[in-house]
């Protein structure tokens, strides 16, 4: 258990709101030599100039100034750091974010009220994101302002686009992922869905349960290449649980590659991939790509998969791929690429991707 301390008390009792650390409330934090509280919530209304000044504060201390979370308030019902409307806050914490040695951190970050996107219904100044909580075929826009929070108003964590308002703190964060061992499987299931599949079949309607959802992409989404590639989860098709993940692709706009995930795991002798997916297409048009340690890609053509069942609706294809070959190399990344000799253009459904 950690035990974090709001900004909010003082010494006598009183509520007075610091936003910053200083020696009205550090005493929360470290007495001397003794360790009161392993972390400390700054309130909403802070600046630049209070963030650098509580990070000297704190390092005075003797603590990391990453025992400091700055408080982000994303409610559009308040006025401190509205989601997609203020932007200054996380690059004050971010002050060297254009100098290309470093982009280290002031301190840490606490979101605040994030679940606007479910639970906001719009006011004067602010449309509702989605209506998703009362529209479950509103999802397309519900996962989009998700996307958008972590990847800017472009929608895209691969380019470095300032010309939104919003740039998304996937730009500042960089990527950490829990994937060190086998196996690895994934059908990017997010844990609830308009019906419950299993292996293709259905199997329940509506469900929700995130104990079910798998790891999700930790890129959510980036996508370098072709601009009119996209990458959203379909909840109207499912191989393992309520959806899948969707890769549409415009022809004659050139190449696109796709990373989702970044691993630490190492292949043994006898490691698998196996790749489940819906689309018919010319063979070589999307392919799952490995990054070995040392950069090295390898690539795995998704071949096409005409086969339908009585009611002529496409059925799930399921490629296999030995790994031993590249036993003992580390995979350091997982992800598509669509390529660029397109005759049509590109709709692919992933159900499963799986190394074991």
């Amino acid at each position: 258990m950690e035990i974090h301390w709001y900004d909010s008390m003082l010494l006598d009792g009183s509520v007075k709101w610091q936003n910053e650390l200083n020696k009205k409330n550090a005493l929360f934090l470290q007495e001397g030599q003794q360790r009161i509280s392993d972390a400390m919530f700054m309130n909403y209304w802070w600046n630049a100039d209070m963030a650098e000044a509580s990070r000297d504060y704190v390092e005075k201390l003797g603590r990391s100034p990453y025992d400091l979370y700055f408080g982000a308030d994303l409610s559009p019902a308040r006025n401190a750091q509205r989601i997609f409307e203020r932007g200054a806050w996380l690059k004050a914490l971010f002050p060297s974010q254009n100098d290309k040695q470093t982009n280290q951190a002031v301190s840490s970050i606490a979101l605040f009220g994030n679940d606007v996107n479910f639970t906001f219904t719009g006011n004067k100044h602010t449309k509702a994101f989605s209506n998703f909580r009362q529209d479950e075929q509103d999802y397309r826009r519900f996962y989009a302002t998700e996307t958008r929070l972590f990847a800017g108003d472009d929608l895209n964590l691969y380019s470095n686009d300032d010309s939104g308002k919003w740039s998304g703190v996937g730009r500042f964060v960089p990527a950490k992922s829990t994937l060190t061992e086998l196996p690895f499987k994934t059908s990017f299931n997010t844990g609830h869905g308009l019906f419950k599949a299993e292996q293709g079949k259905v199997i329940s309607g509506r469900w929700h349960d995130m104990a079910q959802q798998d790891i999700l992409p930790t890129w959510q989404f980036a996508i370098a290449g072709n601009k009119a590639t996209s990458v959203f989860y379909d909840f109207e098709l499912a191989y393992m649980g309520g959806n899948s993940l969707a890769i549409t692709s415009e022809k004659s706009h050139g190449i696109s590659t796709i990373p989702l995930y970044e691993s630490l795991f190492s292949l043994n002798n006898s490691a698998e991939l196996s790749i489940t997916y819906q689309y018919s297409l010319p063979n070589d048009a999307v392919s799952l790509w490995l990054e070995l340690d040392h950069d090295k890609i390898v690539n795995f053509p998704l071949v096409n998969s005409p086969l339908s069942d009585d009611d002529g609706k496409n059925q799930w294809f399921t490629a296999k791929h030995s790994l031993q070959s590249y036993q003992h190399n580390v995979v350091t990344r997982i992800g598509f690429t669509v390529d660029e000799h397109l005759v049509d253009n590109v709709a692919i459904n992933i159900g499963l991707v799986e190394i074991h």
